[in-house]
């Protein structure tokens, strides 16, 4: 397990070099075709990848030396910025978190307990009825509802100023809006683990141990349960991820989208054109893959401790 551990993390930064690289080359290119429009002057490719080259150098040994990776439009330090901005998002991704596995567990278990009632069907319309609106529409919805009809909420983020109450507040409509889709991916799978585990010879066994039905679930179903949806996390926070782009920019949260956004388009009497500033650029893209990729190894490592089988696998492959 410790050796599967470290290969994974060598593979996490070499997949997290070949990335910045990638993003650093789109993103030098970007800026020089743009330097040909705004010229006149068309730049020989030889010419591109050797000004390329020399900058990628430079800027690699800028980071390794002095954790220097530039600067922004407005001139703020990039590293900075995104420390500051990735606090916003990363915050709207954790409170979605766990408001969808835990909503979504809690309905999965009802659901199992109560498959074929009047209670699971109408959670199964509802079911239907959420994992059919888009994120983009959803906060759309709840702007319009919670925000400016019932004024329960703020209808945009509100400033720091308003204190934790009001902050609080603000974060309600956005998780809402990205989370209603993953929770019902959440409670779907859950409902189905347990149903297949009621069906089972093993919950015979538990039953004639003496074991009583709440026992059975809290005890033994719900992590029978919960282990096969781990699998399904990393998908479902991908999706969050990327809906939280455009939930943002709804919401005119200032976080990395707005920061994204500004350092790939500049505006001119209401009209936007591309002017890549390269340090956000490649320093967002870094970033949003290193997240992704550290949540697929802590799902790995605990689907491994809760399935003692995966390590038992490893160790069979390796005696092979």
């Amino acid at each position: 397990m410790v050796r599967y551990i470290l290969m994974r993390i060598l593979f996490l930064f070499l997949t997290l070099f070949i990335v910045f690289t990638i993003l650093f080359i789109v993103a030098r290119f970007a800026q020089l075709e743009r330097m040909e429009v705004l010229t006149f002057k068309d730049i020989p490719f030889m010419e591109k990848l050797k000004i390329t080259y020399q900058d990628y150098v430079s800027y690699v040994k800028n980071i390794l030396t002095d954790w220097d990776w530039g600067t922004d439009r407005k001139g703020l330090d990039a590293w900075n910025e995104l420390v500051k901005r990735s606090d916003l998002t990363l915050r709207l991704n954790a409170v979605a978190f766990l408001f969808y596995t835990g909503f979504g567990l809690i309905l999965g278990i009802f659901g199992a307990l109560y498959k074929g009632t009047l209670f699971d069907k109408a959670l199964n319309l509802l079911f239907l009825f959420f994992s059919s609106i888009p994120a983009y529409v959803m906060i759309m919805l709840l702007i319009l509802l919670f925000g400016y009809y019932l004024e329960w909420f703020p209808p945009y983020e509100p400033p720091a100023s308003n204190g934790l109450f009001i902050g609080l507040k603000g974060l309600i409509i956005p998780v809402l809006a990205v989370s209603t889709y993953p929770l019902v991916q959440v409670a779907q799978l859950i409902r189905s683990e347990m149903t297949e585990a009621f069906n089972s010879d093993y919950l015979l066994l538990l039953k004639t141990k003496g074991l009583n039905q709440r026992q059975i679930v809290f005890h033994h179903l719900i992590k029978h349960s919960v282990v096969p949806v781990i699998t399904s996390l990393v998908p479902i926070m991908l999706y969050v991820l990327g809906s939280s782009f455009i939930v943002e920019m709804v919401y005119s949260i200032k976080g990395i989208t707005d920061w994204l956004f500004a350092s790939l388009f500049l505006s001119s009497a209401d009209v936007y054109y591309p002017s890549v500033v390269l340090p956000p650029m490649v320093l967002i893209g870094t970033f949003l893959t290193g997240i992704i990729l550290f949540v697929g190894l802590l799902v790995d490592i605990v689907y491994g401790l809760m399935d003692p089988r995966i390590t038992m696998g490893a160790k069979k492959a390796q005696m092979d």
